[in-house]
C-alpha cells in the first residue's frame, strides 16, 4: 500500500507593519517556520522553505499586497499548500506584536491565531516559540486523515473549479465599542487602530477581537451576514481598574502607592489596575505606615490607613511698638485660628503665621519640631503687603493647557499633566499701587488709584519688587539681579513671581473648565473685569468674587507676569516645570480690563518683552 502524501504546510513570510528592517523580517520568518518543523511530525508534513515558496509563486507576487485572509489562502493554494500560515508584526502603544494566524487551504477556514508581544525586538524573538508552537499543534490535531482526497488543481477552469466563487461575499461590518477608542483585531489581523470605524471584510464566519489600554481584552466568534446591509459590532469593554478613594485623608498627605509618590490634593479619586497596591505614607509630619489595598475592576476602594500624627506646639504672643502685649487674630497657613495669646499644637514642619489686628501686622514662618514647643513673640507693625494677605496654596495634579474642542484655545496650549509637589503662597490680590508706592516710591499706573492693581510695570519692575518686598520684612531675596541677567535662588524664603504652572494651577482651583466659574463667558463676570471700554480702565482689586481658593482677579482687571521664557509645553507629563532656560519673552498670564474673554481663559498662554511696560 502506498503512503499517503504528506500535509504540505506554508509558512509565509511576515507582514512587517513594526517598522523592522527586511532582514529582521526575515529572521522572525524563519524562528516561526523552525518552530512548526520542531512541533509537527516530519513523517506526515511537509514544510515547505523559503526557497520553494519563492520558486513556486509567480513572479511579482508579494504578500505584503494582501487586504485580508482570502489572499493568503490564495497564495497557500498557488503553493500547493494544504494548509497556510501567516502573520504580521506591528506595534501596539509601546509594544512589538507578532500575530499567527492557520488556514485551511481546502476550505478558506479560518483555524487559529495567537499573538504575543514584548517592548522591544530581542524580548520578542524569545516569544515566537509561545506563538507558533500553538498553531503548529493545532495543525498536528487535524493530521493527514483528516484531509479530503486530493482535490483537482482548482486553477485548472477544465477541472470545474470556480475559483471566483470561493472568494465569497463581502459587507461593511461597523465596530463600535464603550468607551471607544478599542483596536480591532479581525482573524488575528489589525483592521482598526480606534473605535468607532467601519471596514468593508468577506462575510461569514471570523474571530474578532477589541483591546483597549487599562481594558479588559473581548474575544468572540461572529458569523457577518451580508443580507442586513451594515453589519454592526457593538461591544461594552470591562474596565480593568477601578479607583481608590482618599476623601477621609488630609489635603496635602503624601502617599507612596507602588513606588510611586503621590500628593492628595483635589483630586480625590486615583486610577488604578485591577490587583493589590501596596500603600505607605512617607509624610514627614506623620508616623510611617503601609496597607495593601485591593482594587476591583470597575469598584471605588476607600483608602483606609491610620495616620499617627508627629506632633509639636507654637505658644504664640504678640507686642505692639511700645512692646506693650496686644490681642491680635491669627492665621496659621491660610486657616483662621483665633487671636493671641495662642498655644497651638501643629504637625511637625515648617507653618505660615500671620496676625492682623488694630496695632498692626506680622507674617513670617514658624518651624515645628515633634514633642517641642516654639516660643513666639511677634513685634507688629506696617508694611505688610496687599489688603488681603497671602494664600496658601496646597501641592496636587492638575492638567495644563487645553483640550483640543475648547473655544478660542492656541496651538501652544498642548495639554499635559502637571504635578506641583510642594505647597507655595500667592498674593490674593494683584498688587495695588499703594503697596506698590510705599516700597519702591513711584506711581507708574495709568488709572490711579490706592485700591487699583498698578500697572505699567515691566518684568523686570517685578522682579525688583519681589526683592524690596523680602528685604522689607527680613527675607532672603529671591532674585540676583544683574542689570538684565536674573537669576532665581530657589532656597530662598523670600517673594518671587510664580512659574506659569503655578499660576494656572491656582486660577484653575480645581476646575478643568475655559474659566473658574466654567465654559460660558456670561459667568466670568462674577469674578473678572474683561472686555470693557478701555478708557474707563482698571477696578479696584477685590471688588468682585474671588475663586473657590480665595484668590480675586485671576480672570481679568490686568495682565500678571509669571518668571517663565515663554516656550513649547511638555507632550504628557511634568513635575514642578520652570519652563525653558532662556528665550525672548516672558509669560503673562490672566487677561486685562480690555481683552476679550477668550484672552482670560485659564489656560491662556500669552507671553511679552520683559522690558514692556
Amino acid at each position: 500500500m502506498a503512503s499517503a502524501e504528506p500535509v504540505r504546510v506554508a509558512v509565509l513570510e511576515l507582514d512587517n507593519a513594526g517598522g523592522l528592517s527586511e532582514a529582521e523580517v526575515a529572521y522572525l520568518s524563519d524562528l516561526v517556520r523552525t518552530t512548526v518543523v520542531a512541533t509537527v511530525p516530519s513523517s506526515s508534513y511537509l514544510v515547505m522553505t523559503r526557497e520553494s515558496i519563492q520558486e513556486l509563486l509567480p513572479q511579482g507576487t508579494r504578500l505584503k499586497d494582501c487586504l485580508d485572509a482570502v489572499c493568503e489562502v490564495e497564495i497557500g493554494r498557488m503553493l500547493g499548500a494544504d494548509y497556510v500560515i501567516s502573520g504580521d508584526v506591528l506595534t501596539y502603544g509601546e509594544e512589538y506584536r507578532l500575530i499567527l494566524k492557520l488556514h485551511d487551504c481546502d476550505t478558506a477556514a479560518f483555524l487559529t491565531s495567537q499573538s504575543v508581544g514584548a517592548t522591544d525586538l530581542r524580548g520578542l524573538e524569545s516569544m515566537v516559540a509561545e506563538a507558533a508552537g500553538p498553531v503548529a499543534i493545532r495543525l498536528g490535531r487535524r493530521g493527514p486523515s483528516s484531509r479530503s482526497p486530493a482535490a483537482p488543481d482548482r486553477f485548472d477552469v477544465s477541472g470545474g473549479a470556480d475559483w471566483f466563487a470561493e472568494l465569497g461575499t463581502t459587507a461593511v461590518v461597523r465596530f463600535e465599542s464603550e468607551p471607544p477608542g478599542a483596536a480591532v483585531w479581525v482573524d488575528g489581523r489589525l483592521v482598526c487602530a480606534s473605535t468607532p470605524c467601519s471596514r468593508e471584510l468577506s462575510t461569514g464566519l471570523m474571530t474578532i477581537t477589541m483591546e483597549r489600554a487599562r481594558y479588559r481584552a473581548r474575544q468572540d466568534m461572529v458569523h457577518v451576514d451580508s443580507d442586513a446591509g451594515e453589519f454592526k459590532v457593538s461591544w461594552n469593554l470591562t474596565p480593568d481598574f477601578g479607583w481608590l478613594v482618599l476623601d477621609d485623608l488630609p489635603h496635602g498627605l503624601i502617599l507612596e502607592i507602588d513606588g510611586e509618590s503621590h500628593t492628595v490634593g483635589q483630586k480625590r479619586r486615583l486610577e488604578l489596575g485591577a490587583r493589590f497596591h501596596g500603600v505607605r505614607v512617607i509624610d514627614p509630619r506623620y508616623q510611617p505606615a503601609s496597607v495593601d489595598v485591593r482594587i476591583d475592576a470597575g469598584r471605588s476602594v476607600p483608602l483606609s490607613i491610620e495616620l499617627v500624627p508627629r506632633e509639636g506646639a507654637l505658644r504664640l504672643s504678640a507686642v505692639d511698638a511700645d512692646d506693650n502685649a496686644v490681642v491680635v487674630d491669627v492665621r496659621i497657613d491660610g486657616q483662621s485660628a483665633g487671636s493671641t495669646p495662642l498655644l497651638e499644637q501643629l504637625l511637625v514642619g515648617r507653618h505660615l503665621v500671620e496676625l492682623r489686628g488694630e496695632a498692626g501686622r506680622w507674617r513670617g514662618d514658624v518651624v515645628i519640631v515633634e514633642s517641642e514647643i516654639a516660643e513666639l513673640v511677634a513685634p507688629l507693625g506696617a508694611g505688610w503687603n496687599g489688603s488681603m494677605g497671602l494664600v496658601h496654596i496646597d501641592p496636587g495634579q492638575f492638567f495644563m493647557g487645553s483640550p483640543p474642542f475648547e473655544r478660542e484655545r492656541d496651538e501652544i496650549e498642548d495639554r499635559h499633566q502637571v504635578d506641583l509637589s510642594y505647597p507655595f503662597l500667592l498674593g490674593a490680590t494683584e498688587v495695588t499701587q499703594a503697596a506698590w508706592f510705599e516700597l519702591m516710591d513711584t506711581s507708574p499706573a495709568r488709572y490711579e488709584g490706592v485700591d487699583r492693581p498698578v500697572e505699567r510695570v515691566n518684568w523686570f519692575d517685578a522682579v525688583l519688587y519681589c526683592n524690596a518686598l523680602s528685604r522689607s520684612e527680613g527675607l532672603t531675596q529671591a532674585y540676583r539681579i544683574d542689570g538684565e541677567h536674573v537669576v532665581w535662588n530657589r532656597e530662598a524664603d523670600g517673594y518671587r513671581l510664580p512659574t506659569e504652572a503655578e499660576w494656572e494651577y491656582a486660577c484653575r482651583a480645581g476646575s478643568s473648565t475655559r474659566f473658574a466659574t466654567g465654559d460660558d463667558p456670561r459667568g466670568l463676570h462674577r469674578v473678572g473685569r474683561f472686555g470693557g471700554d478701555a478708557s474707563s480702565g482698571t477696578s479696584s482689586v477685590a471688588s468682585l468674587q474671588p475663586n473657590t481658593w480665595g484668590l480675586y482677579d485671576m480672570h481679568g482687571n490686568v495682565w500678571e507676569w509669571c518668571w517663565n521664557w515663554s516656550g513649547a509645553y511638555p507632550t504628557r507629563f511634568a513635575r514642578d516645570p520652570v519652563g525653558p532656560g532662556g528665550g525672548r519673552s516672558r509669560v503673562i498670564r490672566g487677561g486685562a480690563f480690555d481683552s476679550p474673554s477668550g484672552s482670560c481663559r485659564s489656560a491662556k498662554h500669552n507671553a511679552a518683552n520683559p522690558g514692556l511696560n
